[in-house]
């Protein structure tokens, strides 16, 4: 199944989007790159589970003929979180994008002003 149809836990999504940032790694360097701000590390058994469903859903690829395997992201980082997007609002909004906006106007995570920059932004 491809995984523009199959969802990724937000483990696999975390090591995802390390993948995206580093745009090619081992095991080790996926570890490295977890935020420290965000808590403990995960064992390197456990990145290295992670990677493998990664490869197994096709987010990712691995280059068995180097040591150690190289790991790659199999997926693009704009369309995936576009679709991502996409079902978060059907799923909470009921696909009405108005709602979503107004909810983030009123609680102040976007202003008016940001949205009007964003359509300026997006319309050059």
């Amino acid at each position: 199944m491809p995984t523009s149809q199959q969802k990724l836990s937000p483990g696999e999504f975390e090591v995802l989007k390390i993948l995206w940032k580093l745009n090619l790694g081992t095991v080790a360097e996926v570890r490295q790159a977890y935020d420290p701000h965000r808590g403990m590390r995960p064992a390197y058994t456990t990145t290295m589970t992670v990677l493998g469903r990664l490869v197994e859903k096709n987010a990712a690829r691995v280059d068995k003929d180097t040591q150690p395997f190289v790991y790659r992201p199999a997926i693009r980082r704009a369309p995936f979180l576009r679709r991502r997007l996409r079902e978060f609002i059907e799923a909470n909004y009921e696909g009405d994008t108005d709602l979503l906006l107004e909810d983030l106007l009123g609680d102040a995570h976007v202003s008016a002003e940001d949205l009007q920059r964003v359509a300026r932004d997006s319309r050059e």
